[in-house]
């Protein structure tokens, strides 16, 4: 039991890392408009996303 509760959180700690280590977007350009706002941002090529 032991075992699998060391296996469960190291499993638990990778996940969490790779989703708070997500790097900003670059590249971020907004438009404005009548009651509207649109972003782009340049493609992330981060190996850790998907999507």
């Amino acid at each position: 039991m032991k075992r699998s509760f060391v296996l469960y959180a190291l499993l638990l700690a990778g996940t969490f890392c790779a989703a708070v280590a997500i790097e900003a977007p670059t590249g971020l350009v907004s438009r404005t408009g009548d009651r509207s706002i649109v972003l782009h941002w340049d493609k992330n090529s981060e190996s850790n996303l998907s999507g």
